[in-house]
């Protein structure tokens, strides 16, 4: 996903596209976060090897964000739909105003 796309999608769209287990992943943060992506994999049964990955790719297109720190490790929640709205509007910002000047 580009960051293009991100900006023309909307929360909803976002769950939609998540599939296994991205999706998983993501149902647990929903479920059980704000917590520690080590702690997060202790709960629901899923390899530390995959809840990591996952918790960076849904960090990357703003589903989840880093809540603070706890004992040297990042503590992730997942966004609102609000949060989410606010999340892409900044990051997109930059990218209206540079594609306007291309004009």
């Amino acid at each position: 996903m580009k960051p293009i796309d991100i900006r023309n999608e909307n929360f909803k769209s976002m769950q939609d596209q998540l599939h296994g287990q991205r999706k998983a992943v993501f149902d647990a943060w929903q479920r059980y976060g704000p917590t520690t992506t080590e702690h997060l994999s202790t709960v629901v049964a899923i390899s530390l090897l995959t809840i990591r990955p996952r918790t960076t790719e849904l960090y990357q297109i703003g589903l989840l964000e880093c809540a603070g720190h706890a004992d040297g490790c990042g503590i992730y929640r997942a966004r609102t739909a609000e949060e989410w709205e606010e999340w892409r509007i900044v990051e997109t910002a930059h990218m209206t105003v540079r594609q306007q000047q291309l004009l």
